[in-house]
């Protein structure tokens, strides 16, 4: 299995999980001769270091936060405030987040 996608390998989707798992190498590489640092919004004169560890965190936040959109948009759907058909299909993509 590959480890960001979960994914098995020879897999209709190897090809796709080994690609994510060179743009994130690429990610930290480039991060790293940046001298691992990015600056922090809410102090400017400081700075804070990312590495793998904190990327994986950012990313598994990202994918949880939009999990919470799309079960807030579904919500929105089922009880009648938006009566489109958008919401509902970002609902649909709640067990995307899984």
């Amino acid at each position: 299995m590959f480890p960001a996608t979960g994914t098995a390998a020879g897999g209709p989707d190897a090809a796709q999980a080994l690609e994510e798992l060179r743009a994130r190498r690429h990610l930290v590489v480039r991060l790293a001769a940046a001298g691992g640092r990015v600056r922090r919004l809410r102090r400017p004169g400081r700075s804070l270091r990312v590495g793998r560890v904190g990327l994986r965190w950012w990313e598994r936040f990202g994918v949880l936060k939009c999990g919470i959109i799309c079960v807030m948009q579904a919500m929105r759907h089922l009880r009648g405030g938006a009566r489109s058909v958008e919401p509902a299909a970002i609902g649909r993509r709640v067990c995307e987040t899984e």
